[in-house]
This record gives structure tokens, C-alpha cells and sequence, in this order.
């Protein structure tokens, strides 16, 4: 289970990637916003699918807002209305880009 995020782009950035499965929520926000946007109020946090209802019921005792936007694994990246991608993928671009750039300069 994933809720709510802090940079989301970077969970599946890691020694040993973690895919995820993400339904964006339809808050008025373009996706690229809610996927990258920064801010301190926000993070993504992973549990077991046991704890999932505890740690809402927790969040809303609180008065913390949390929404469940999907559930991690496999070794690809797949949106809401968007094309899955490979883990393998999204890092070889990620780690190419300025090389490929420099070496066009």
C-alpha cells in the first residue's frame, strides 16, 4: 500500500527498485504537480496491506489527511492513464540524460 507522497519520482530510485502501481487522485492538480511537487506536509509512506485500514483510521483520529493511491512491486511503474514503464528503463534515462546531453554540446 502507498499513501500519499514526498517527491514520488524518487521511491523507485534505489539499490533495489520497487515498482509501484499509482491511481492519481482527481484534485484539480496536473499530474506532474502531484507526482514531483515538494512540500513538507506531504510523504509517501509503504505497509503491509494488514495495516493499511489501522493506519488510515490512525491518520483521520489525527486529523492528518492520507489517501491510498495504489500498491508497490513488480519491477515497473505504471499511472493512472498513463504506459507502464520499466524500473530498468525510467533509470536508464534518468542516469543518461546528462552524458547524452554533454556529448551533443
Amino acid at each position: 500500500m502507498i499513501f500519499w507522497r514526498l517527491q514520488f519520482g524518487g521511491c523507485c530510485r534505489c539499490d533495489e527498485p520497487i515498482g509501484a502501481e499509482v491511481s492519481l487522485p482527481e484534485n484539480g492538480l496536473a499530474p506532474h504537480c502531484w507526482l514531483f511537487g515538494e512540500d513538507q506536509g506531504r510523504y509517501l509512506v509503504t505497509a503491509r496491506m494488514d495495516d493499511v485500514e489501522a493506519i488510515l483510521a490512525d491518520a483521520e483520529a489525527a486529523g492528518v489527511a492520507a489517501l491510498r493511491i495504489g500498491t508497490t512491486g513488480d519491477a515497473s511503474l505504471t499511472l493512472t492513464g498513463a504506459d507502464t514503464i520499466s524500473l530498468a528503463e525510467l533509470g536508464a534515462a534518468h542516469d543518461g540524460w546528462l552524458s547524452s546531453y554533454m556529448a551533443g554540446a
